[in-house]
């Protein structure tokens, strides 16, 4: 294939894929989704472990304060909250 067509194509697709893209977030928008959608959207779109990456890169934080992040917005359950004391966790 002629390289500028390969990349006219190329460009094509991605402006396509960007519109699309862009309807989604508008959509997301619209309906003001939560969290705990957004969530579920991130793990059946398989990239939950991706975006762990991302927060640590972005955010220089490790899994664990991630976790622990999320589990200081939660209520824990006692015994499960006594399994934890040992790592200095709440």
């Amino acid at each position: 294939m002629d390289r500028d067509l390969k990349e006219t194509v190329l460009d094509y697709v991605h402006m396509k894929n960007q519109q699309i893209i862009d309807q989604i977030i508008l959509q997301l928008k619209q309906m003001e989704v939560d969290g705990e959608t957004m969530e579920y959207i991130i793990e059946q779109v398989g990239m939950k472990e991706q975006m762990l990456h991302q927060l640590k890169n972005d955010y220089n934080v490790t899994r664990f304060e991630v976790i622990n992040h999320a589990k200081n917005d939660m209520q824990v359950d006692p015994i499960f909250e006594q399994a934890l004391k040992p790592f200095g966790i709440r």
